[in-house]
């Protein structure tokens, strides 16, 4: 499983997710660690893309551990639900779910495992601002992130701080700013290709992303060079461009 999950084969991760809720539901259907099950197996399907599948799962995981008082799954659950009701375009029920988990965050004693979670829960809500246009507020949230990045040498170089900087040059590219997009997926890239190498998912994305906007600034060797092999129909112009996540 954690081979899976390091290597965002998302189909595997839930096959195998699958055949543990099954089993914990012949033997325990009503227990708390089954409704946490149906939640990790709610969260791998939201990662592989299959967010409609996952929120009747996420519903019935968090109404029993709601029960349970289980305020940091309660947590955790809020934020994963949000984020796919983000990619479903329910911005306004993404923007509460996200919100609710921010406000239980702040119960949480401090230290990394807050750190974590709150950053996690930020990235997302920084997301859906710049899905509503709220690009202010996306821009706000941003800064607090990287700045985290930037001060913590132990975090910088990691997953999770690529993640920040490629949102945040999908931010500057939503707004047609290219000029400002291309170091934040310049320092993404660089992030992905040293911890996940440089033919996984995410390094392809930011690859493809940066190629996109050094092509749309005239650098057609420097994009060449990039080397996308999953290539994206955007249209160069702020006014054809679809939104690009």
């Amino acid at each position: 499983m954690l081979l899976y999950f390091r290597e965002s084969r998302w189909d595997q991760a839930i096959a195998v997710q699958r055949r543990i809720v099954a089993l914990m539901e012949e033997t325990e259907p009503r227990s708390y660690g089954t409704a946490v099950q149906r939640a990790n197996l709610a969260w791998f399907l939201g990662l592989g893309d299959y967010c409609g599948a996952a929120m009747p799962l996420f519903g019935q995981a968090l109404s029993k551990i709601k029960q349970a008082r289980k305020s940091r799954d309660t947590v955790l659950i809020l934020g994963h639900r949000g984020w796919c009701l983000s990619a479903l375009g329910e911005q306004n029920k993404a923007e509460t779910d996200l919100r609710r988990a921010l406000a239980r965050l702040q119960m949480w004693p401090p230290g990394p495992i807050q750190d974590e979670a709150k950053g996690l829960t930020l990235n997302n809500l920084a997301i859906v601002m710049r899905r509503q246009k709220r690009f202010d507020v996306a821009e706000r949230i941003y800064a607090e992130l990287l700045e985290r990045c930037h001060t913590d040498q132990d975090s910088r170089r990691t997953a999770e701080c690529a993640n920040r900087y490629r949102n945040r040059g999908i931010l500057s590219l939503s707004q047609w700013n290219l000029v400002e997009a291309e170091p934040y997926l310049r320092e993404a890239l660089e992030i992905y290709t040293d911890t996940l190498g440089p033919r996984h998912r995410d390094t392809e994305e930011a690859r493809c992303l940066l190629e996109f906007v050094l092509q749309c600034k005239g650098d057609a060797e420097g994009a060449a060079a990039l080397g996308c092999r999953t290539h994206r129909r955007h249209a160069c112009a702020p006014e054809e461009s679809d939104d690009p996540m």
